[in-house]
């Protein structure tokens, strides 16, 4: 347990900006989860989420003004927990995010998003005993044509989303983003 005397004032609350990409990985794949640090949220030094031999995550793309993420504490004291929550707005709707929706809902997965100012700056949503999950809300319509994603832990847990130091595990290549005009178009 660390031993945290106080905790000073750092910043002064102002929102930081997020990281366009959600990284994506099944649960199920992943080999070694990263050790924790003596201060109970971090990443220790040196340790990596590491997937399976062969296997891959998924980067998707999200507009950066619509990620957010949240833990919040649950329950009743003295079994209050955390659920993390990651969401973010993918723009359009083609079927290249309606494949990968289709491939991950149901599974438990493991998620890595990052921030604007720092590349090292990333925390690691979920846990092998507390995964997140998907939810899908489509909008198609006049106004917009979006697909909001929702991961949210499937059950409470006893920290919150780890600052994550180490490095990112393989994705897949194609990134699934909506610059190419085309994407989802034709055969």
């Amino acid at each position: 347990m660390a031993n945290i005397k106080s905790v000073p004032k750092i910043g002064k609350g102002r929102p930081i900006g997020k990281r366009s990409k959600i990284h994506i990985f099944r649960a199920a794949d992943v080999d070694v989860y990263p050790a924790l640090a003596a201060d109970g949220v971090s990443s220790a030094a040196g340790s990596n989420l590491t997937l399976k031999e062969d296997k891959k995550g998924w980067t998707v793309y999200v507009t950066s003004s619509t990620m957010t993420r949240t833990d919040n504490t649950d329950g009743d004291y003295p079994s209050t927990a955390f659920i993390a929550t990651v969401t973010g707005v993918y723009p359009g709707n083609n079927r290249y995010i309606d494949a990968l929706i289709n491939e991950i809902v149901g599974d438990d997965l493991i998620l890595i998003t990052g921030e604007c100012e720092d590349d090292t700056k990333n925390k690691l949503h979920g846990a092998l005993c507390a995964p997140m999950a998907l939810t899908s809300e489509n909008a198609d319509t006049n106004e917009e044509n979006t697909r909001t994603l929702t991961f949210t832990q499937t059950n409470r847990y006893s920290r919150p989303s780890m600052y994550y130091d180490g490095a990112i595990p393989t994705t897949i290549e194609e990134e699934v983003d909506p610059s190419n005009e085309n994407a989802g178009e034709g055969a």
